[in-house]
Parts: structure tokens; C-alpha cells; sequence
């Protein structure tokens, strides 16, 4: 995607490549192979319209819903009771 925003509508598998080394990514085995399927697979689509599908999947999505809610406190006592077992102990 990045290749075609930058003007180049038909990447290659060796532009890819090149946009990615420049971030330090270097792709090997079956990596490689992913990306040669991949461009071979998006050769024959246009970029609008594989945008457009994926927004009209992301429809489908369910979203928002709250957080669960926060922890219960401690037994305040708990502490206590412990620290007088250790005191106790050293008697």
C-alpha cells in the first residue's frame, strides 16, 4: 500500500522489499514467499476498491462495550493478622 500511495501502481516484490529494508526489515524463506504471493494475488485488484471492501467488512465488526469492572479491595485485617504471627514467632 505504501508503494501505491507513493506513486508506483503496480509494485514488485523487490520494491516491496526495498521499502521494508529501509526500516531495517529484511525479509527471508517464507516470508518472502508470503510477499511474492501476496503481489502476485494483489497484481489484479485496485487499491479503491480492496480499501472500500475492507470498510464495509469492518462494518460487520461489533465494537464499543464497557471495561470490565475494577478489582475488589483487600481484607483489611489480613495484614494485620500476618504481621502479629511474624511477632509472635520471633517471641
Amino acid at each position: 500500500m505504501l508503494a501505491v500511495v507513493g506513486g508506483n501502481d503496480k509494485p514488485t516484490v523487490a520494491s516491496v522489499k526495498q521499502i521494508l529494508s529501509s526500516v531495517g526489515i529484511d525479509l527471508e524463506g517464507d516470508d518472502s514467499k508470503a510477499l511474492e504471493n501476496l503481489v502476485e494475488e494483489m497484481a489484479a485488484k485496485d487499491l479503491d476498491e480492496i480499501m472500500k471492501a475492507g470498510l464495509e467488512k469492518l462494518k460487520t465488526v461489533p465494537g464499543g462495550g464497557g471495561g470490565g469492572g475494577g478489582g475488589g479491595g483487600g481484607n483489611a485485617t489480613g495484614g494485620a493478622a500476618a504481621a502479629a504471627a511474624v511477632v509472635d514467632a520471633r517471641s
